[in-house]
């Protein structure tokens, strides 16, 4: 399985402050982290 075949998304959460890694194709899915970085590789 290669991760080409997803879309996705960093947004910043003020309530948490930190940052979070979505999936598009898997929604109920997210990785919140202090950093970009961190977030894109969750």
């Amino acid at each position: 399985m290669s991760i080409d075949h997803y879309t996705y998304r960093l947004t910043w959460s003020q309530e948490d402050g930190e940052h979070i890694g979505l999936c598009n194709e898997f929604p109920s899915l997210s990785w919140l982290v202090p950093t970009q970085e961190d977030a894109l590789a969750g």
